[in-house]
């Protein structure tokens, strides 16, 4: 409106990090195109770091550019970066690789971050997740398992480890993992049908929901009902199969 020119980025300034700064302020206000022009312009300075890189991954996975995300967290990881933001950078790199389905490389990134902090439940989660997708049960157990000492209040951890217990014909364990799961979760019904379906390996015909949470059945009752009616089908089936 005063004759001057909007432009997004400080084209005066030749310092990396004002630029990278810049963009992440634009990245936190939703302007997808002058973030990144942003961190593309603070990247290519002469002197950008790990950190620069390391703003410009996370605005690029920010906006959906998954596979410059990877580059850019890639680049950040070959120059300096402290501790924190190494382990956000392999972090976020896994979740990146896995989803496009690089399960070793993704593997190699979770490894990492415990490397720096062997205490990140979310880390030995995920890395059961991408072991058991890599069809290595025993490893994911044991690392959904050390996720869960860590963490014991992750649901969804306790289901699918329960399900890879479930693959090594071990249903018993599986059984008290889904157990586990609904004690976290008291309405995970993914976790109350896995129940109903291994409980008749163990030769039990039946369970109601007050057995496998702290919920009284008085006060679910429906889902109590689903489960006993589920359990005793699935145990009709297998006595059928074994006659």
């Amino acid at each position: 409106r005063d004759g001057r020119i909007d432009m997004p980025c400080d084209r005066r300034s030749s310092v990396p990090g004002d630029l990278s700064r810049r963009g992440w302020e634009l990245t936190e206000a939703g302007d997808a195109d002058a973030a990144l022009a942003c961190h593309r312009e603070a990247t290519g300075l002469p002197g950008a770091g790990g950190r620069t890189w390391f703003h410009r991954a996370r605005s690029e996975q920010r906006f959906g550019h998954d596979a410059a995300a990877r580059s850019s967290f890639g680049r950040s990881l070959t120059a300096s970066l402290p501790p924190a933001e190494a382990k956000e950078a392999h972090f976020q790199l896994g979740k990146l690789q896995r989803d496009a389905g690089l399960l070793a490389e993704a593997e190699a990134s979770y490894r990492a971050v415990l490397a720096i902090d062997p205490l990140l439940a979310g880390a030995h989660i995920l890395l059961g997740v991408v072991l058991r997708e890599l069809g290595r049960l025993e490893e994911s157990v044991e690392a959904y398992g050390e996720g869960l000492r860590l963490n014991p209040s992750v649901a969804a951890a306790h289901y699918n480890r329960g399900q890879a217990l479930l693959s090594l014909r071990r249903p018993a364990e599986a059984a008290d993992g889904f157990r586990a799961a609904l004690r976290a979760d008291s309405a995970f019904s993914l976790a109350q049908e896995a129940l109903g379906g291994a409980l008749p390996r163990l030769g039990v015909g039946c369970v109601s929901i007050s057995a496998t949470s702290p919920t009284p059945q008085t006060s679910r009752p429906r889902l109590g009902h689903t489960s006993e009616a589920r359990c005793s089908t699935s145990a009709t089936r297998t006595a059928r199969q074994r006659r």
